[in-house]
């Protein structure tokens, strides 16, 4: 494998301050400047250390006294790719959120993206949402059982150990749309 020369760009909105590179890296910009009071400050250029927080890899950005949290992923698009159009968001090509080259990233829409996660195995839908109180046996059981008329939400909530309200919500497939 070639190695490839890692290409550095602006942070766009921290310009003289920031940069990432297309292997999804952060460093500071090397510069000198004067405080309010005078004094003569040197910041030295450096790599910044990610923070994975979540899903995704972050990063704390500070311009001006104000701090902000970033996500890696976005700031890589923004400043190699530009802005997303409305209704886009950044979605990872192998579904390793932590993979924040730019080679593995890509603009699309929020269904492509949910798309993506459930080809990669790494949506957090039904029994693999941590607060999931069913699993997929039950939600086909309990549609069957209301199809066939025999029960009521009521009954279904009581039987499952769930609300009415979340009965309905699977019966007319608003939530356990997967399956």
């Amino acid at each position: 494998m070639i190695p490839t020369a890692e290409e550095w760009r602006s942070i766009p909105g921290y310009e003289g301050f920031y940069k990432v590179s297309i292997l999804g890296r952060v460093k500071t910009v090397g510069r000198t400047f004067i405080k309010s009071n005078g004094q003569r400050c040197v910041v030295r250029e450096r790599i910044r250390s990610i923070c994975s927080s979540g899903r995704y890899n972050t990063i704390d950005l500070s311009k001006q006294g104000i701090h902000t949290t970033e996500y890696v992923h976005q700031l890589v698009m923004r400043a190699f790719v530009g802005e997303p159009l409305p209704g886009m968001e950044v979605c990872h090509e192998s579904g390793d959120t932590s993979d924040n080259r730019l080679v593995n990233l890509r603009y699309d829409t929020r269904a492509a993206n949910q798309a993506d996660r459930a080809a990669h195995g790494t949506s957090n839908a039904g029994v693999a949402h941590g607060m999931s109180k069913l699993t997929d046996e039950q939600i086909l059981e309990m549609r069957a059982e209301y199809k066939r008329g025999a029960v009521t939400y009521r009954d279904l909530g009581n039987r499952y150990d769930v609300t009415q309200w979340a009965v309905g919500l699977i019966i007319r497939r608003q939530r356990w749309t997967h399956i």
